[in-house]
């Protein structure tokens, strides 16, 4: 279907996009499509999504941030540095959620809608990570900057001592191909349990 539509354009979930290509490579289905350029949204796009993805397609991945609820957008641009917030659409406050943070500015992305009259969300907290960037993008573009860190507080790994990490440094994808999924799961401090669904040709190696 895709080859007799030749889209010139993808938008999809990161995930679905990398499990349908996988699927093409294990299966020996040869794709002729080129897009112009892919947008993804709805989830967290991570480090080797995007080189897997724009590798197989040949062409550039934009990112687009916003919610079901309708709060706040924000898209990057060509430079793919950070996320242009969407100002006219809503108001975005960083709020600190866990003094451990690194950067002062990061914090729980707190958002008021300023487009829906029928029913506004006021100072709506998305549980999304992120911080605020004071530098202008090179792109030229007028639009404030914001960054994204990992997704969801549920995304992070809460350390002994209480302090957060992104699981956007984990990569196991890059690390060895014999795995087809992998899920983390958290129940206390400084312990992660390791969930993986191997490939046939997984071997100690891997592990």
């Amino acid at each position: 279907a895709l080859n007799r539509y030749q889209p010139k354009f993808i938008e999809t979930f990161p995930s679905s996009l990398e499990a349908l290509i996988k699927f093409f490579i294990e299966n020996r289905i040869k794709v002729t499509i080129r897009p112009k350029a892919i947008f993804t949204n709805s989830e967290v796009l991570y480090p080797w999504q995007r080189k897997f993805i724009g590798e197989y397609f040949g062409c550039q991945i934009f990112d687009d941030y916003g919610l079901e609820e309708r709060v706040v957008n924000a898209a990057e641009c060509e430079k793919h540095l950070h996320y242009h917030i969407s100002s006219e659409y809503g108001i975005i406050e960083f709020v600190d959620c866990k003094k451990s943070l690194n950067n002062a500015d990061q914090g729980e992305i707190v958002a008021t809608s300023l487009h829906n009259y029928g029913m506004p969300f006021i100072r709506y907290n998305t549980e999304d990570i992120g911080y605020k960037i004071h530098d202008s993008c090179t792109c030229g573009r007028g639009l404030p900057l914001m960054a994204l860190i990992g997704g969801r507080k549920r995304n992070f790994v809460i350390s002994k001592n209480g302090s957060m990490i992104s699981l956007t440094i984990v990569d196991i994808p890059n690390v060895t191909e014999n795995v087809s999924q992998f899920q983390f799961e958290q129940s206390e401090k400084g312990k992660l349990v390791l969930k993986l669904v191997k490939k046939t040709n997984f071997t100690k190696e891997d592990l």
